[in-house]
């Protein structure tokens, strides 16, 4: 193919082209934003050239891919559920909650946890030990009144 700028008068195949651009070419994968980029030179010729792409297992998370189980702490997949599955993007704390819901940053251990704020989170558990939990929004607040219960 042709490519628009210093190779339009030659032939270069189509991934040099979308480089010479600092742009990717995605072939083999999916998960790529929508929109594309056209280089190509001539009638009839098209060119998809994209900012980035990960492997169709990996997610974009601050300008890296990151295998989808291996997302820095604090980020978690978007979810479009009504949208297509690529491409694969994070999000960020209280990006990745519902709108109900509240980013809770003292109970996030890896993926973002998010919670209705005043809720139980787990009931006490006698065999175990364990005592209910609230969702508090700062780590020692005294939430769901009727625990009395910090969290």
């Amino acid at each position: 193919m042709r490519c628009l700028g210093s190779y339009n008068n030659k032939c270069i195949k189509e991934c040099d082209c979308c480089s010479q651009h600092s742009l990717y070419c995605c072939a083999g994968t999916a998960n790529h934003p929508a929109n594309s980029y056209n280089y190509a030179v001539g009638d009839g010729e098209y060119l998809e050239c994209y900012d980035w792409c990960c492997p169709e297992d990996h997610t974009m998370c601050q300008d890296q891919c990151y295998p989808d189980s291996g997302l820095p702490k604090g980020y978690g997949p978007y979810d479009d559920s009504y949208g297509p599955p690529y491409p694969k993007t994070c999000c960020d704390g209280q990006d990745c909650c519902d709108a109900y819901e509240t980013y809770i940053y003292h109970l996030t251990y890896a993926e973002p946890f998010c919670c209705e704020l005043n809720t139980v989170l787990n009931e006490a558990d006698i065999a175990t030990g364990a005592q209910p939990q609230c969702c508090c929004e700062n780590e020692y607040d005294i939430c769901c009144p009727d625990l009395d219960q910090k969290c």
